[in-house]
């Protein structure tokens, strides 16, 4: 603490067991620079920079195993730029841009053996959203208009015939909603 009562220069926090829990600088009570957090067998969860006490540029976080957990650009504190986010065996399970904290662009998500992938405009899902069996084939595909389901979306059985289709108008059920057996016939 300088004579203004401020933090400065290199300071380190801790679990109450003893471990490092955190390290980094501070300048006028502000962070700045290189951070480093720390699980607490001290293994590191995460590091990145800070600019006047918010988060900035490349932040990268870790499992407790050392594998990269995810990866994201923040400005100002918010979400800017490429964000990438891994499972435990290091394969990609969410992909995409982030413009002004909003999700943008083509963005790609994997649940369990399950993928999707759509465009986000402002944040909100826009034009046509595609979910895929873990055999590849096409589970789902629907048209989104600003965030809301609009237009003909169909679902499909993992032999790729049709399971369901029909009609939002924005986000409304409309017209007949069709469903499919096993065989493609509609019941």
């Amino acid at each position: 603490m300088d004579e203004n009562d401020k933090r400065q220069g290199l300071w380190k926090f801790f679990y109450e067991t003893g471990e490092l829990k955190a390290q980094g600088n501070y300048k006028d009570n502000l962070k700045t620079g290189d951070w480093i957090y720390y699980y607490s067998d001290s293994t590191v969860e995460q590091r990145g920079k800070y600019v006047n006490d918010r988060p900035s540029g490349l932040w990268k976080w870790y499992f407790d195993n050392g594998s990269i957990w995810r990866e994201e650009n923040l400005r100002k504190g918010q979400e800017e730029g490429a964000f990438v986010e891994y499972d435990r065996d290091s394969n990609i399970v969410i992909k995409g841009e982030y413009v002004d904290g909003e999700r943008e662009g083509m963005w790609f998500y994997r649940t369990g053996d399950n993928t999707e992938e759509g465009l986000y405009q402002a944040g909100m899902r826009e034009g046509e959203w595609k979910h895929y069996h873990p055999n590849g084939q096409l589970s789902y595909k629907g048209s989104y208009v600003q965030g809301t389901p609009d237009g003909k979306h169909v679902w499909y059985f993992e032999n790729g015939l049709k399971r369901e289709e029909g009609f939002y108008s924005m986000g409304v059920k409309e017209k007949n909603w069709i469903k499919y057996d096993m065989e493609g016939l509609p019941y």
